[in-house]
């Protein structure tokens, strides 16, 4: 068993006869000249952007290109902002970080950073229009706003698409 000397997922592509791809040798393991493509393949659908993945099936959906600056509300481990950063990747777009949520913070980062499609949940938004944020001047940019977690209140998807203009605001 090669396990140890190739890892673990080589040991089990290679008892299924994966085809490889060559790939140049590590310092640590002159050996490693070979990657299982299963392996690679593997290894991008765990990163979310596999053939397969949720992200990359929803680029088209989103309508999502190398042009968008992706802007996720939720908590960088959660599995939501996961997705957006996961989705960016995908399209080949640029993902623009939001330290901690926070109305006026999310505001501006919408606003300096030209956001042009935002990852929140209802709450999220909710707070916002609470505080009477974003302005439509902050959301100019704005033409995609997705909203997952919880069930999205009319009055809530509303709010925001009064203030989007152009832009569209969909459930996930």
């Amino acid at each position: 068993d090669n396990a140890a000397e190739f890892g673990y997922a080589f040991s089990i592509e290679s008892r299924f006869s994966a085809q490889s791809i060559h790939c140049p040798p590590d310092s640590g393991n002159e050996s490693s000249s070979r990657v299982p493509l299963q392996s690679l393949n593997l290894h991008a659908e765990f990163a979310g952007i596999g053939a397969r993945s949720n992200a990359r099936l929803s680029v088209a959906e989103h309508g999502i290109t190398a042009a968008d600056r992706i802007l996720s509300a939720a908590p960088f481990g959660h599995l939501y902002r996961l997705y957006s950063f996961h989705l960016a990747l995908a399209a080949g777009a640029s993902t623009v970080l939001l330290p901690a949520f926070a109305p006026p913070d999310l505001a501006r980062v919408l606003r300096e950073e030209s956001v042009t499609a935002l990852f929140a949940a209802p709450a999220h938004v909710a707070a916002c229009l609470g505080a009477g944020l974003p302005s439509a001047e902050e959301l100019s940019s704005l033409r995609l706003a997705v909203m997952a977690g919880s069930a999205v209140p009319p009055a809530i998807a509303k709010g925001l698409q009064e203030r989007i203009g152009n832009g569209h605001v969909t459930q996930l």
